[in-house]
């Protein structure tokens, strides 16, 4: 049995009350939702998530949205040998995303430039932690408190995930 914290903590004396059992077997999901774009950094996240797979065998990742890297993406992990730890889901509709939000722990917002707000906020409002970019301009996101904040380059997301996972 692992323990995760499902909601981020406002202090070290708040992550242990918000720390709830998790069976082994279920694996940590982040998420990313957004266009496949490379503005939107899905590349990063890409090449991140092929070292930390490497890692542990209790990560996966989904990755909402469509865009014109989709197709690269998926290329990457199937070649990467990760492919079966990742899925695709395109476009979903308002409600098989907030389900999709809910089974997720890790939201990750790797732009290269700003992004939306819309979904981080969505992500810290249901609790979950937001992993995301300098660059990428995310409110909200108090680094060592609700989420990480890194740089663009899969080195700085691999050390955050790591330090979320």
């Amino acid at each position: 049995m692992r323990v995760v914290s499902r909601e981020p903590a406002a202090s070290m004396e708040a992550a242990a009350v918000c720390e709830v059992s998790v069976a082994s077997d279920r694996p940590v999901t982040v998420l990313f939702a957004g266009e496949m774009a490379q503005a939107a950094g899905v590349d990063i996240l890409v090449d991140a998530a092929a070292i930390v797979v490497a890692d542990s065998t209790e990560v996966r990742f989904l990755f909402v949205g469509d865009g014109p890297l989709k197709t690269e993406m998926m290329a990457r992990t199937n070649s990467a040998g990760f492919a079966p730890r990742c899925r695709f889901l395109g476009h979903l509709d308002s409600d098989a995303f907030a389900a999709v939000l809910n089974d997720s722990d890790i939201l990750v917002v790797p732009g290269r430039v700003a992004q939306d707000h819309s979904v981080a906020r969505s992500a810290l409002a249901a609790g979950r932690w937001v992993l995301t970019t300098h660059q990428a301009s995310i409110d909200g996101v108090e680094h060592g408190r609700n989420g990480l904040v890194t740089y663009d380059n899969p080195g700085s997301l691999v050390w955050g995930l790591r330090d979320l996972i």
